[in-house]
């Protein structure tokens, strides 16, 4: 805060650049004391003129130093949308995959139980040919229904293969 003989104090906020120029507070201050130091050259008017007009000459430059720093936000901003937005469309793009690669495994889930299915009827007519009565005759049946592998008491077949 700047305080001059008969005046009150000067509390602008001070701007905090990349590029190496003075704050404005230290501008004001600088402007103001010139135009006190140079009195004797004219009216009392003509003093504040030349402090009115180096003020105004800071809040121009001031104006020009945030139209920059607007600029450069609105273009860090869109640079940010535009990722984001590209983010959102690579998340979009691996959802899908996720949600092909799920229905592909349950596609091949449901293959896999299905021909379970049939290994343990092939097993079941290997072992009443082989191992049961040798005169009676079997009759050729369709796979077992799609509920059945969820039943605990149907071992699958290399379940019992494994077990015996």
């Amino acid at each position: 805060m700047l305080k001059y003989p008969g005046q009150v104090e000067l509390g602008v906020a001070m701007t905090n650049q990349e590029r190496d120029t003075p704050t404005l507070e230290a501008d004001i201050g600088a402007a103001i004391s010139d135009a006190f130091e140079t009195k004797d050259t004219g009216s009392e008017a003509e003093i504040v003129d030349r402090a009115g007009n180096a003020i105004l000459g800071l809040v121009g430059r001031a104006a020009d130093a945030a139209a920059a720093d607007l600029k450069e936000a609105r273009e860090v901003a869109e640079k940010l949308a535009d990722q984001l937005r590209a983010a959102r469309e690579q998340l979009q793009a691996a959802h899908e995959q996720v949600n092909n690669l799920k229905s592909d495994v349950r596609h091949y889930q449901d293959r896999a139980n299905r021909a379970e299915k049939w290994l343990q009827q092939i097993s079941s007519e290997i072992e009443q040919k082989f191992l049961g009565e040798s005169g009676s005759r079997t009759v050729r049946r369709p796979a077992p229904p799609e509920n059945e592998n969820h039943n605990p008491a149907a071992l699958s077949f290399l379940q019992r293969r494994r077990d015996h």
